[in-house]
């Protein structure tokens, strides 16, 4: 009988009677496999071990399993299909949902989905109720006896009961007690003869009156005239003394006899009197055709200033506004004169009205500004209503406005007219475009030249400008700014052109000509910015220059004068930005600056002098913007404050006022669809604009003191991939 194997491990069962040399051998080897079940490593057979019923295998070590393990007593990691009663530990999550919201479950009673369905609907209660906050009722609204509507009480609203029409028509149809005006046929009763109070004469009693008392007899009295001793009327007549006239010269009466004549004198001369007698004297100064006013502060005109000229001397380098009140408060005549007049050398002024209407060019209304060695001449046309144009030198009382746009992407700056309509038809891109992104983009002040600083070397590009749009481009300067150009901006008077850009020096400043262009670069500020300019901007007056950078103080500013350059650098403010500052802007009247920057507040506003510079930072707006700020601007009439920010709704605005932000203005109705870059008032500040970084890359709103009106129509031509900046033009 040869040898054989079991079944399960292949031991070698040695034939009996035989083996008689091999047996042992055989009998290690099954030994050495029994033993190999208990390799540390799991490897020592391809057998498994089968644990009888009512038996445990214990394990005390660590069982490494490489197959599947079968047999329903324990579940496989991926997919498991549990039986009976689980228990989970109470900080099981699953999936999205926490544990903590898992835990709400406790308490439920029924199916969700059902409760939930047996609740009201949003759209079934918003057609069923009316919501607490501006509801809008329908068919038969029944309201409580005590009902007050606004300032009307209960008591006054009940007066309204027995009323059949129109409560207005019928006052309009009564007669006021002082002064009415009758139509028609009016009576009133007769008084008797002989009454003499002030009760109202009818004409009976007019005729009775007349008619009662005897006149003289009319025969023959021909050219005469009735007079009375106070008892009886007669007739006189009339009697013309004889007069002398003089033989020469002018002739003035004296009342009773004609006065010697006056000779002409020289040639302009005019007739004055002393009270006593005439002479002819030179024409006085006070005659002069338009009397001269110099204000060197904001003014609001008086009614005397008629017919003069408003003269803002070039010693005042504060950009003023002169203000045309409303007719309610001064009735100047209609068709009053007053010149307002800058004078070369200077600072240009704005010209504002109150709450009438300002017409100028081709029929824009609002307010405008007077540039240096300019006359604008206003008329007053209507009791509500000034016309106004230039008379001298090159103003055009703003007959054109554009909004100029930064982009990303390729022509990488884009311009549309601009009016009280919104977007016109897009200007045709500039025969030369800019190398690299628009970051910063600005107009002059005057709107004959536009500049787009940009992420390319010559890293600033300017061209004429015109209401034909882009002229050809200026040459780059000879000496470029040292890296990408961020932001740009021209001093007020158009002298100078300023580029913050990320290296060192941070920030190129250059003579500007708006028929030759950029000028010698002035030489860099003694003590530089500490990190990458972010943006730039001069004050009104042109005396200061302001740059926000990265790095601590954030903002750097500077005396500036378009003849020699920077001044020493004015000391910090004593509270610095959180951070570093992305965006910088003056208000206009010259006494605040604004910064934006990359953590909250993420707007920082200072008092600003030229002579002393940083006052004690404002009181930070009650309700911040809600993300990092990077662009900021003052409405032109100064009382407005607007910051394009990270963050819905990517743009905030404030009131502001000498005492800093009042309550942020309602967020607009329709938002800027991505992360707000930049924002701009127009020139008349009747419309305000964000440029932003998703499509259409460009909002632009109506603005009032109320705040955002309904937000204009997408120009038909959008701008190209992301808005990083914005400015408007008037020319």
């Amino acid at each position: 009988m040869a040898d054989t194997t079991t079944t399960n491990l292949g031991l070698t069962k040695p034939e009996i009677g035989a083996s008689a040399d091999t047996w042992g051998n055989k009998l290690n080897t099954d030994l050495d496999l029994v033993d190999a079940l208990f390799a540390a490593n799991g490897t020592g057979t391809s057998v498994g071990i089968n644990v009888g019923a009512g038996k445990v295998a214990a394990v005390a070590g660590t069982l490494n399993v490489t197959g599947t393990i079968s047999g329903g007593i324990v579940a496989p990691l991926a997919s498991p299909t549990f039986t009976g009663t689980v228990g989970l530990p109470s900080t099981t999550s699953i999936g999205p949902v926490s544990s903590t919201e898992i835990g709400y479950l406790d308490g439920v009673t029924s199916n969700l989905q059902t409760q939930l369905d047996a609740k009201l609907a949003i759209t079934t209660a918003a057609s069923t109720y009316a919501p607490l906050v501006g509801p809008t009722f329908t068919g038969t609204v029944t309201l409580p006896s005590t009902t007050s509507i606004g300032g009307v009480s209960a008591a006054e609203i009940v007066f309204l009961d027995g009323v059949t029409s129109n409560v207005q028509t019928q006052l309009d149809g009564k007669a006021g007690l002082a002064s009415p005006a009758f139509t028609g046929t009016p009576t009133a009763p007769t008084a008797s003869t002989g009454t003499n109070t002030t009760q109202v004469a009818t004409t009976a009693f007019v005729q009775q009156v007349a008619f009662n008392n005897t006149l003289p007899s009319q025969t023959g009295n021909s050219g005469k005239y009735v007079t009375t001793d106070g008892t009886n009327a007669s007739w006189a007549t009339i009697t013309i003394p004889a007069q002398v006239y003089p033989s020469a010269g002018v002739a003035i009466s004296t009342g009773s006899a004609w006065a010697t004549s006056v000779a002409p004198g020289a040639s302009g001369n005019v007739l004055t009197s002393n009270g006593t007698s005439w002479t002819s004297t030179a024409l006085p100064s006070s005659a002069v055709e338009y009397p001269q006013n110099i204000q060197s502060a904001n003014y609001t005109l008086v009614l005397s200033d008629a017919g003069k000229q408003i003269f803002h001397p070039a010693s005042d380098t504060t950009v003023r506004t002169y203000t045309i009140p409303a007719n309610s408060s001064v009735a100047f005549p209609i068709g009053t004169v007053v010149l307002f007049t800058v004078e070369n050398g200077g600072v240009p002024v704005k010209v504002a009205i109150t709450s009438d209407t300002l017409v100028f060019g081709a029929g824009t209304t609002g307010s405008l500004f007077v540039p240096v060695n300019n006359t604008l001449m206003a008329i007053k046309v209507t009791a509500t209503k000034w016309m106004a144009n230039f008379l001298y030198q090159t103003g055009v009382a703003s007959v054109s406005e554009a909004m100029a746009v930064g982009t990303f992407g390729s022509p990488r700056i884009v311009v549309y007219p601009w009016s009280a309509t919104g977007f016109g038809t897009k200007y045709s891109d500039p025969g030369t475009l800019p190398t690299g992104a628009g970051n910063g983009v600005s107009f002059t002040a005057n709107g004959n030249a536009i500049a787009v600083a940009h992420t390319t070397t010559p890293y600033v590009t300017a061209y004429p400008w015109t209401s034909a749009g882009f002229g050809t481009k200026y040459t780059d300067p000879g000496t470029l700014p040292a890296g990408t150009g961020n932001g740009v901006a021209f001093t007020v008077n158009g002298d100078a052109i300023a580029i913050a850009h990320t290296t060192t020096p941070y920030i190129a400043v250059y003579p500007w000509s708006s028929s030759t262009g950029f000028g010698t670069k002035y030489t860099d500020p003694a003590t530089l910015p500490t990190g990458a300019g972010n943006d730039v901007a001069f004050s009104p007056g042109g005396n200061a220059i302001a740059i926000a950078h990265d790095a601590s103080p954030g903002i750097t500013v500077y005396p500036w004068n378009s003849g020699t350059g920077f001044g020493t650098k004015y000391t910090d403010p004593a509270t610095l930005p959180s951070t570093n500052g992305y965006g910088v802007a003056f208000n206009t009247a010259g006494d605040a600056i604004a910064v934006t920057h990359s953590s909250s507040p993420y707007i920082t506003v200072y008092p600003w002098n030229s002579g002393t510079g940083f006052g004690t930072k404002y009181t930070n707006p009650v309700a911040t913007p809600t993300g990092s700020g990077d662009g900021v601007a003052f409405s032109p009439s100064g009382n407005a404050i607007a910051v394009a920010h990270f963050g819905t709704p990517y743009v905030t605005a404030y009131p502001w006022s000498a005492t800093g932000f009042g309550s942020k203005y309602t967020n607009p109705v329709t938002l800027p669809t991505g992360i707000g870059q930049d924002v701009a008032f127009s020139s008349g500040g009747d419309a305000i604009a964000v440029a932003h970084s998703t499509t259409p890359y460009i909002t632009a709103y109506p603005w009032t003191s109320a705040g955002f009106g309904t937000k204009y129509a997408d120009p038909a031509t959008l701008p190209s991939i992301s808005g990083n900046a914005v400015d408007f033009g008037s020319f």
